[in-house]
Parts: structure tokens; sequence; C-alpha cells
């Protein structure tokens, strides 16, 4: 029975904590290209990693375009707008997110016409505690995504008319370690927990008479 009751509070005296990451941003012109997101890794001074949790959030792309005309007579056009934004690394599968637009209208003879349009996505979270990206997330430094976007222009333009075509591209990402906390053993009660310092309830004191 002893042996039972030991081993229960064994298990029971393991305890897991988290840390978790402030924000981190990656942002740029379009097309992104291997620009890097670097999120800080797991201090493992602080305990034995049990568990990685990355959140990506906050993508936002935003397009600018630009119709010139050169025509001698309004003219109808229309522009379709599509990414692919990645966000990728060694370890773990990549995020992909993808969006379109279009921009459309009529442009006056030798006028300009100027639109932006801003397309967001929602949030994806990538779990793990596979011995691979444990060992990856672990140590000093940075462990370090990359971030690329793929932005294909299709127009259907009148002839004598130009189009140009910029924008930026940013996402956000935050991670969160579980883990158990390391600790100086101080029993001496060899009650299965090495973490509680021989911490005994006091004892009640018979009132005096």
């Amino acid at each position: 029975m002893k042996k039972i009751l030991l081993v229960i509070v064994a298990a029971f005296g393991l305890r897991a904590e988290t840390w978790v990451s402030p924000a981190i941003t990656a942002a740029g012109e379009l097309d992104l290209v291997g620009v890097p997101l670097a999120l800080p890794k797991f201090d493992g001074n602080l305990g034995t990693l049990q568990s990685v949790r990355v959140v990506i959030s906050g993508v936002a792309v935003t397009n600018n375009v630009e119709i010139r005309s050169g025509m001698a007579f309004p003219a109808a056009y229309s522009v379709a707008l599509s990414e692919t934004l990645t966000v990728s690394s060694l370890v773990t599968e990549p995020a992909v997110y993808q969006f379109s637009d279009t921009f459309a209208g009529t442009v006056d003879p030798g006028a300009t016409v100027t639109g932006q349009h801003v397309l967001t996505g929602g949030a994806s979270t990538f779990w793990s505690d596979q011995t691979i990206v444990l060992s990856a997330f672990t140590g000093a430094g940075s462990y370090v995504f990359t971030v690329d976007t793929v932005s294909p222009v299709a127009g259907n333009l009148p002839p004598n008319c130009g189009v140009s075509y910029y924008g930026t591209a940013g996402v956000t990402a935050q991670v969160t370690y579980t883990y158990a906390p390391s600790c100086i053993d101080k029993d001496k009660d060899d009650d299965g927990d090495d973490c509680d310092d021989d911490k005994r309830p006091r004892k009640h004191r018979k009132p005096k008479k």
C-alpha cells in the first residue's frame, strides 16, 4: 500500500508551467522573400520543455494599384489581385494564407485611377511535443521562421493603359512553452516531490487547560 501511495504522490508532485513570448512581427514590401520571423527560444535553465505552441495571427496584405489611361475616350478596366503568404520553418508544417480581390471601374482619357485594398486573414496555431521540435526550440537565441509572398496580377486593360502595382505584407506570431520547472532538491522526507522543500503542515497545539 505504501508503494502505491508514493507513486500517486510523485505523479501529483509534477507540475507544468508556461512561458509566453512577446508578439513578434515581420513585415516588408511585396514580394517578400525569406523575411525572417524570429521567436525567442526556450531557456533550458527553466526546466524541461514539454510542448511548443506557435500562434500566427495579424496576417495582412495591402495592395496599391494605379491605372494610367492613354486613351482618347473613357475605358473600362479590371485587375484581379491575388496573394499567397507562407510562414515556414524546417521543423513545422507551413502556414499558408491566400487572398484575392478585384479592382475594376472606368478611367477617363489621360487620367489616373488609384485604389488600395487591405486584405486580412485568420489566425492559425502550430502545436507539437515532438522531440525534433523541442530540440529546435531550446537553447540560446531565436528560432527563425521565414515569410514569403507571391502576388501575381492579372488584368483586363484597354490598349494604351498602364498599371502599377505595389504593396506591403506583415504577419505576427507568438510562442508559448510548456515545461516542467527545474528545482533544487532540498527534500529529506523522500515523498517523491523534490520541489516542496519539505513543507509540512504545522501541528496544532492542544489548548492549555
